[in-house]
């Protein structure tokens, strides 16, 4: 494609002179070392390190022409200086892949919690429909039987039209997005428009990126202001204030679920520790549906997911097939055992999240509750006190320990939950008097996850649940700068086998 196809839409500070047949562009990257012949470069600044410095190996490589914000007038090939680098990558990719996002049914989904299991139950709703459909998430992305791992839950916008227009060409028609708050606040989704977009909830996480809420709110009702189609649904849940306050500021297409005015609600519901038993209301009736998922929030994803479809044509029959059929790998998974335990994995790393999840397991497990959670390195602070509280007041035995430490040391992070748990639990165990079992309410500090998760499942007695909370789906761990196999899943299995 001719430069000058893919510039047209930008908005220029400087543009230097292009040559005479102006440069074909074969690729757009913003990564130097994707960089090949003819590749149109775009230099973006970033949180750790600014892409500008990259521009001579980008040419090393053979770029054609650069798009940066800096300026630079020693380069040997057209540079062309823009406001905003990050949009204007967004811009020429979707020109460069054809307008990907106008070819297909698009639904993005945005909020604190519930965005996997939404676009979960999306995905197998659609499949129900006989949609051919793709999915950009958390997990990973997925279409068309090619399935790969996500290394962030909404892509840089050029991997975005890239993915989409992949899509396409596999003959997808339905496809599904995670929009993260970090991919509203950088641009990625711009040059996607939404025919509906959903929103889950809002509480805190994300403060030393976003620094208040309501720079985090705010970036939250972009997706929902700016990236919907024409007439696009927005889709809200109205089971908390961020949403009411959310659907009383749009204009247009609002489809809310869950209150009593709303075209979707739910009634006769019966959660248990095997499912959601209940009944769908719509203006078209009510229809029994079920589902293998547990707790109040799930209900809520459930209402999300079946509103979205609703908004964009799907049949009623294949939203309730689909709801019973859905599965997400790390959502309050539960893990076979022969040793009577009720044993769970989730993905639950925020306040909310793990409140909703032990209080969901907290009225519907027999025996006592074991929970096993740390916090994250290097990110928000302010909400470990806030975890260390909410863990020790619903389980029997809190049993901290690390998350993925990052850079930070993970007695240091600890140290930031223990604050929140001393103003609940007053008694701590020491690790080898827990072979003796613990008589009262009570936690435990164990730094290294593995024997954590060891000893919170040697402690557990028939009848008893163990969760362990913080990493779900993840196959890793970050320690340091390395990101070594782990998986949580494998280790609660593995110390069922030890602790016979």
């Amino acid at each position: 494609m001719n430069i000058s196809c893919l510039t047209k839409a930008l908005d220029y500070v400087i543009a230097a002179p292009l040559p005479e047949g102006t440069p074909e562009i074969t690729a757009i990257h913003y990564d130097s070392r994707n960089v090949s012949p003819g590749t149109l470069f775009v230099a973006m600044p970033g949180e750790t390190v600014d892409g500008h410095r990259f521009i001579p190996e980008a040419i090393k490589r053979g770029a054609a022409v650069v798009i940066g914000e800096l300026p630079h007038d020693d380069l040997t090939v057209p540079y062309i200086q823009v406001t905003d680098s990050r949009r204007a990558l967004a811009i020429v990719s979707a020109i460069f892949y054809d307008h990907p996002a106008d070819k297909l049914t698009l639904v993005g989904i945005t909020g604190t919690n519930g965005k996997t299991t939404v676009a979960y139950i999306l995905e197998s709703i659609f499949a129900a429909a006989g949609h051919a459909t793709g999915v950009m998430g958390t997990v990973s992305t997925r279409f068309a039987g090619q399935e790969v791992a996500s290394a962030m839950t909404t892509p840089e916008s050029r991997d975005i039209q890239d993915t989409l227009a992949r899509m396409v060409e596999a003959g997808v028609t339905h496809a599904v997005m995670e929009v993260s708050s970090h991919a509203l606040a950088l641009d990625r989704v711009r040059s996607c428009a939404f025919d509906a977009a959903v929103f889950t909830n809002l509480t805190q996480d994300h403060l030393d990126y976003h620094g208040t809420m309501e720079i985090y709110w705010k970036s939250k009702t972009v997706l929902f202001e700016r990236h919907r189609k024409e007439n696009g649904a927005a889709v809200i849940n109205m089971a908390n204030e961020h949403g009411k306050k959310l659907a009383e500021s749009l204009s247009g297409n609002v489809f809310t679920v869950g209150s009593g005015k709303s075209p979707l609600t739910s009634r006769n519901i019966q959660v248990e520790i095997d499912g959601i038993h209940g009944e769908f209301i719509t203006p078209e009736g009510a229809f029994p549906f079920a589902s293998k998922a547990t707790g109040r929030h799930n209900l809520e994803n459930i209402l999300c997911a079946a509103g979205a479809a609703l908004s964009v044509g799907t049949p009623m029959e294949a939203i309730v097939q689909g709801v019973k059929d859905f599965h997400v790998p790390g959502r309050l998974e539960r893990l076979e055992n022969d040793r009577g335990l009720h044993l769970f994995v989730d993905y639950a790393h925020t306040p909310d999240a793990l409140e909703n999840v032990l209080s969901t397991l907290r009225t519907l497990v027999p025996g006592r509750l074991i929970c096993v959670f740390g916090c994250g390195g290097d990110r928000d602070r302010t909400k470990r006190p806030l975890m260390g509280g909410i863990g020790a007041s619903y389980s029997d035995l809190a049993v901290i320990t690390s998350d993925n430490p990052r850079s930070e040391a993970p007695e240091k992070i600890i140290d930031d939950i223990v604050p929140g748990i001393d103003g609940e639990l007053s008694f701590r165990y020491e690790p080898e008097r827990l072979s003796e079992g613990f008589p009262q309410k009570g936690y435990v500090v164990i730094p290294d996850r593995r024997e954590a998760i060891g000893l919170a499942v040697a402690s557990a007695l028939p009848g008893d649940t163990v969760l362990v909370a913080g990493k779900g789906h993840e196959t890793y761990q970050i320690i340091g700068s390395q990101r070594l196999d782990f998986d949580d899943r494998k280790e609660v299995l593995k110390a069922v086998e030890s602790a016979r």
